[in-house]
């Protein structure tokens, strides 16, 4: 009976030691995934963003916009992956990545990240040159802009039409100076 418990102990000594050592190993793989660099929201319309992903001691990895990984394959661990949300409506939209180490022994708890995916336009927008002014004689040609808009994050300004770049991407701050160009 003596030789069953010193048995028993050992083995469960032995699994718990195991569990242990898998779990603390499990979470020296767990990684830090964001989207978009970070930002909190999307409004590509095909739902694509960018995933930068970091895991040290990852081989592999797989990527799901569910927690169950229905459908997730297993590849090649990347710091840089373009992926596509689940686009089907506008909303809070998380993304799980799962990683493995060298020998595929090993698998991660799931790393999270979220954005949201918001593609409707700002609503009511209106702009206010020098205080509601008909007209400006300003030498420098310098004009005071109020900007008024419902729901709007970055705005873009240019006094060329149709000159956009994404350099010109601004927060949305409700004011802005422009130098009128002839």
């Amino acid at each position: 009976m003596r030789n069953i418990q010193v048995l028993l102990f050992s083995l469960f000594i032995f699994i718990g030691l195991t569990l242990f050592s898998h779990s603390s190993y499990a979470q020296l793989l767990q990684g830090i995934v964001t989207v978009n660099n970070g930002g909190s929201i999307t409004n590509d319309v095909e739902g694509r963003v960018i995933l930068k992903i970091f895991a040290k001691g990852a081989n592999e990895m797989r990527i799901s916009n569910n927690a169950s990984f229905i459908g997730a394959r297993w590849e090649a661990f990347d710091g840089q992956k373009n992926w596509r949300l689940d686009a089907r409506e506008d909303g809070i939209k998380t993304v799980y990545v799962q990683f493995k180490d060298a020998s595929g022994s090993l698998v991660s708890d799931p790393t999270v990240a979220q954005v949201e995916l918001d593609r409707s336009p700002p609503t009511n927008p209106s702009i206010n040159i020098n205080s509601g002014a008909e007209y400006t004689n300003a030498r420098d040609r310098k004009v005071f802009l109020e900007l008024y808009c419902d729901e709007a994050y970055e705005m873009q300004l240019t006094t060329v039409n149709s000159c956009f770049s994404l350099d010109s991407i601004l927060i949305f701050t409700g004011c802005a100076s422009a130098i009128l160009i002839r």
